[in-house]
């Protein structure tokens, strides 16, 4: 429509309320969400162009706070975050040149360090993000053609590991990842 950021909100395994136009926009990708455990959603995406950079809108309690240009740009992918319990981010993306894993990370409601490139590329599709009960995070994307497997790199405490083709090829789209910690 008027490429806002919308949402519908609900229990998980049943009827949604919405859509609501949480304004924000114009948006120039699909947004990523992270919730920390007290329940407050950050919301990341990349902005419109000129302003390929990495934005963010989050709840503060009583009410959506921002856009916010977080920089980083330009992204070449839509971001994907993956918020721990004490609300750090850790955002991730697909550069636009190189076609590497991009980071940034801090705290969901501020200033994020970064970017810091992550290799792993080049990357066929935006990355997907989860993390552990550890806080270790692992990405997940469809490789570049003729590897259009799954791959997968992660925090194994001290550095990024990976890349790692994980077969299950051909993908044909960004994958998805939950994790349950």
């Amino acid at each position: 429509q008027n490429n806002d950021l919308y949402e519908a909100q609900g229990p998980a395994n049943g009827s949604l309320s919405g859509p609501y136009d949480r304004g924000m926009g114009p948006l120039g990708s699909a947004p990523t969400v992270g919730i920390n455990s007290s329940g407050y959603t950050y919301v990341y995406w990349e902005g419109s162009s000129p302003q390929d950079d990495l934005w963010e809108a989050y709840w503060n309690g009583s009410k959506f706070a921002g856009p916010y240009d977080r920089g980083m740009g330009p992204l070449g992918s839509a971001p994907s975050v993956a918020v721990t319990g004490s609300g750090t981010a850790y955002v991730f993306w697909k550069g636009s040149s190189p076609a590497d894993l991009f980071e940034a990370q801090g705290p969901a409601d501020g200033s994020l360090s970064g970017p810091f490139n992550r290799g792993m590329g080049p990357l066929g599709s935006a990355p997907a993000a989860g993390v552990g009960y550890n806080g270790y995070t692992y990405v997940y994307w469809e490789g570049s053609s003729p590897q259009d497997d799954l791959w997968e790199s992660f925090w194994d405490g001290s550095k990024f590991a990976g890349p790692y083709d994980r077969g299950m090829g051909p993908l044909g789209s960004q994958p998805a990842l939950a994790i349950y910690s």
